[in-house]
């Protein structure tokens, strides 16, 4: 029994999340906190806010990602619409995964801003995080949508050692199973790779 349909899916994103780590690290319970229901800007419908803390960083890259791909899964089975990025949430983004690589953390890989506003404009959740360190980011502060000005290392892991750098893998399953599972939305996964190969060229 869960007391909210809110409550469930997010177990079933965590014990899914809990199957590709095999159970060895506290990345589902830990790293993956809590989703957030929050209301498109054009009033059709609401989508997922899947909120991230630093832990995520144990489940490592592949594991974090896929675990996005699992909470979309539930997004599409529970009926919920996709994330509608704003401009100023794209410039956050790669605004803060900046402050991140070159003041905190050196990252693995680090997307360019053509990357970046592809991914914002394309995957159907919003990625949130705690915040994790005590500086603001230099830019884009008090958006709507993005509840804090603090730097968040989980956020900023989803948009560097996850997604971006785990694409390859990623779209490789993708496109065997993926319109199999329903996850249509993730077909322009292949897309992404040819701006990604362009960039690194």
């Amino acid at each position: 029994k869960f007391k909210d349909q809110k409550e469930a899916m997010e177990i079933g994103i965590k014990t899914g999340f809990a199957y590709v780590t095999n159970g060895v690290v506290s990345s589902p319970l830990e790293g993956f906190t809590t989703i957030d229901i929050m209301d498109r800007l054009d009033g059709q419908g609401k989508y997922f806010c899947m909120n991230f803390s630093g832990p995520i960083r144990n489940a490592g890259g592949t594991a974090a990602a896929v675990s996005v791909l699992i909470a979309d899964y539930v997004r599409v089975k529970f009926g919920y619409a996709k994330y509608d990025a704003t401009d100023l949430e794209i410039k956050r983004t790669f605004t803060e995964i900046e402050d991140y690589h070159t003041k905190f953390s050196p990252r693995q890989y680090f997307p360019n801003r053509e990357e970046i506003n592809f991914l914002m404009t394309h995957v159907p959740i919003q990625i949130g995080a705690e915040s994790s360190e005590k500086y603001e980011v230099s830019n884009y502060k008090d958006l709507p949508r993005v509840p804090t000005n603090l730097i968040r290392s989980g956020f900023c892991l989803i948009y560097t050692d996850c997604l971006p750098l785990k694409s390859p893998k990623l779209w490789k399953q993708l496109k065997v199973w993926g319109k199999d599972f329903g996850m249509d939305d993730w077909m322009w996964m292949e897309e992404y790779l040819n701006i990604q190969k362009a960039a690194k060229a």
